[in-house]
């Protein structure tokens, strides 16, 4: 699952950097916090990689650090609503990303229990 959340992560970035190319800077910050649930997960396996004897730190460190990483990405799809005028807009937004959020976290958990 390394590969995917790396995909994950540069696919989201291209999608930031296209937004940007055409002045939509309000859609390009407001897809970044997609970024973070991978790249917690990126970051634990690498650094659960110093720990070669204890399979369950391996998991229980990858498990803090996505239950973290949701928790920061609420928190910055939150104030991501900041950018939106319509209600219905922000609603959409939060029910969208954070449902992806929170289904890749739980894929990233199962994958790694």
């Amino acid at each position: 699952m390394l590969t995917a959340s790396i995909s994950t992560i540069i696919i989201v970035v291209a999608m930031a950097c296209i937004f940007l190319r055409y002045n939509r800077r309000a859609f390009s910050l407001a897809i970044l916090p997609l970024t973070i649930t991978p790249l917690f997960y990126s970051l634990s396996v690498f650094l659960s990689g110093y720990f070669h004897n204890a399979e369950m730190l391996l998991k229980q460190i990858t498990a803090c650090a996505l239950l973290v990483s949701v928790v920061i990405a609420g928190i910055l799809f939150g104030l991501c609503t900041l950018l939106f005028a319509s209600k219905k807009a922000k609603t959409s937004y939060l029910i969208l990303c954070g449902g992806f959020t929170l289904v890749f976290a739980l894929v990233l958990l199962l994958n790694t229990i």
